[in-house]
């Protein structure tokens, strides 16, 4: 989360600045026919090339990709996503001395580029399931 942020406009150069709150992440292995959450979790945010379309609040801004870890000691999880689009809710409030707010929350249906699973049951990837599908969110800026 970019505490900072003072409008909803993605990638600016103080998202260097990133603080995170609050990871977590939840795994759904169909073949496995198993829920997984994880609290151990690492996330590298990225550009990709591929932008946000012309439906979007800020056409032609970069999506992001992300590289996740997440572990227990049931298992071990490792992907590389990239958002296909973005999905966002702007959230203004007035506080005092007539200062604004900002909270920006962002959601990403997902292309799958890379999965290895590592559990008892040994290693898979991204080729032991006919399809994959999921999503990410995060956050930036604050409301008072």
């Amino acid at each position: 989360m970019t505490v900072s942020s003072r409008d909803n406009k993605p990638w600016k150069k103080r998202d260097l600045g990133h603080m995170s709150l609050s990871q977590g992440g939840l795994f759904h292995d169909a073949v496995a026919q198993k829920s997984r959450k994880f609290s151990n979790v690492r996330v590298e945010k990225y550009a990709l090339d591929k932008t946000e379309a012309e439906h979007g609040a800020n056409p032609g801004s970069k999506l992001p990709g992300f590289k996740v870890e997440m572990w227990s000691d049931e298992a071990t999880i490792t992907l590389d996503v990239e958002a296909v689009d973005r999905a966002h809710w702007a959230f203004e409030q007035p506080t005092i001395g007539g200062l604004v707010s900002n909270f920006t929350y962002n959601e990403y249906p997902l292309y799958v580029k890379k999965l290895v699973i590592t559990d008892k049951s040994g290693v898979r990837t991204e080729k032991s399931f006919d399809w994959i599908r999921g999503n990410a969110e995060h956050s930036w800026g604050i409301l008072h």
